[in-house]
């Protein structure tokens, strides 16, 4: 190539000399023409031309035709100049760009090394100045953002994760722990959004966690009790497992959320969204649940006693087996929910409906709720002693399952059927997913203007009648012992 280029070069050379040489001899031609008759009439000859003027002529054009190619040459070598100059200045922008890359990059890795050698030091301030140093880089370069994140729960996963960290550190985390946590799920969680979170087994009772973004989080095994996660985002997160005993979950967003064999005993979830959410075996024992919003829920085998359920949202769910010994259902809603050999004693439903609530059997409702623990017994809901005083503490609650012992069931005020408007049935399938609202739709239908009834349908298979002082006090134990687990305090 350099060459063929050497040669087009040289050719270019050249030419120009020869125009050069043409132009010259053209002058002196048209000066001895001009001036001596001898060059004149020999010209004239040459150039078989009739008078002096015309061969004036005649080489004044000659030599005009010249300039304009030697002109024309010119400015091509000027262009071509100006382009090589502009390719060598482009080059060495490319050069200087690729060093200043190379230098940026060795920065970054310069800044990261630094930033993880901090982050292991003995000393707290350094080491949160450390987890600064990855936060702000990550900030800088999208591209280590997800490295940064995982360095950092690494981070958190391992300091909680010492003995002597969780001796010193049982209520409340440290202030070292919680400026990470709030640096990076709460203030500036816009940086690392998208990003995989993983705080699996961590120790963070008492953390404040108020609006954190937490979606998809791995906390499987993680230890929140008494953690204040107002209207926090966990939508999605895996948290099997999870010890929450008085978690603060008021308003929290926890849409499709596995919670199966979480503790949860005396959490505040007034309100929490859990639409779809796996709470299967969890431990919900005096649990807040007010106004939640539970449709098509996977509460199967769960432990309720005593918890408060009122104006909860449970339609389409699905609560085999579920423990609610003792809990508060008023006004609640449970429009086609599953309730298979589910443990009721001494339940509070003053004003819950019930409509097309499944007693005895699935009735092709299995692809809602395909998760059904085998080993439940599937015969029938007991509702022994249901009445009609609210659950206003846990003290109530054993004097509830007590005061009812011996005592027929009382399901007045209780809507099992009829009573419905279409707009009450519009906002009942409101919050459910398409092939849930369209399921209960059909079940609802019927019920749209009918007559109000409080009486169990025949074929319902649901148990009613009295329980025994005997059976409510093994109940009343079988609660207390799960609700030990509870945090108490700073202990």
């Amino acid at each position: 190539m350099k060459f063929f280029s050497k040669i087009k070069e040289n050719l270019f050379s050249i030419f120009q000399t020869a125009l050069i040489v043409l132009l010259i001899v053209s002058v002196i031609v048209f000066v001895g023409v001009l001036s001596f008759e001898y060059v004149e009439k020999h010209t004239s000859e040459l150039l078989d031309l009739p008078s002096k003027n015309e061969t004036l002529k005649f080489l004044g054009i000659g030599m005009g035709g010249v300039l304009v190619a030697l002109q024309a040459l010119m400015s091509y070598k000027r262009a071509k100049a100006m382009e090589q100059t502009a390719e060598a200045q482009a080059d060495a922008a490319r050069a200087q760009a690729d060093a200043v890359a190379k230098t940026e990059q060795g920065q970054r890795q310069d800044r990261l090394k630094n930033a993880i050698e901090h982050l292991g030091h003995e000393s707290d301030s350094v080491r949160l100045g450390g987890a600064y140093e990855l936060f702000h880089l990550a900030e800088d370069t999208e591209d280590l953002r997800q490295t940064v994140l995982d360095i950092l729960c690494a981070h958190i996963r391992q300091t909680t994760g010492e003995s002597k960290y969780r001796e010193t550190h049982k209520s409340e985390p440290s202030e070292e722990t919680q400026s990470l946590l709030t640096l990076l799920f709460v203030q500036d969680y816009e940086v690392f959004k998208g990003c995989h979170i993983n705080l699996q087994g961590s120790w963070l009772n008492g953390a404040d966690l108020k609006e954190a973004r937490l979606e998809g989080a791995i906390l499987n095994g993680a230890h929140l009790q008494k953690a204040d996660l107002f209207n926090a985002r966990l939508k999605g997160a895996v948290l099997p497992n999870a010890h929450l005993q008085g978690a603060i979950l008021k308003e929290a967003h926890l849409q499709g959320a596995i919670l199966n064999g979480a503790h949860l005993q005396k959490a505040i979830l007034w309100s929490a969204h859990l639409q779809g959410a796996n709470l299967h075996m969890v431990q919900l024992h005096g649990a807040i649940l007010r106004d939640a919003h539970l449709q098509e829920a996977g509460l199967n085998g769960t432990y309720l006693q005593g918890a408060d359920l009122s104006l909860a949202r449970m339609q389409m769910a699905s609560l085999s087996g579920a423990y609610l010994q003792g809990a508060n259902l008023h006004m609640a809603q449970l429009h086609g929910a599953i309730l298979r050999d589910t443990q009721m004693q001494g339940v509070y439903l003053r004003a819950a409906q019930l409509h097309e609530a499944q007693f005895s059997s699935l009735q092709g409702l299995q692809h809602l709720n395909a998760t059904i623990r085998q080993e439940i017994n599937p015969e029938r809901a007991q509702l022994q002693g249901v009445g009609s005083s609210a659950v206003n503490d846990l003290e109530a609650v054993r004097e509830r399952l007590r005061k009812r012992t011996n005592k027929e069931t009382d399901l007045s005020g209780v809507v099992l059927s009829g009573g419905l408007t279409k707009q009450d049935v519009n906002s009942l399938v409101a919050d459910l997913s398409e092939a849930g609202a369209r399921k209960l739709r059909e079940i609802l239908e019927p019920h749209i203007d009918q007559p109000t009834s409080h009486e169990l349908p025949e074929d319902s298979g649901a148990i009613t009648g009295m329980y025994t002082e005997e059976e409510a006090e093994q109940w009343i134990a079988e609660w207390e012992e799960a609700m030990s687990e509870v945090l108490v305090g700073d202990s």
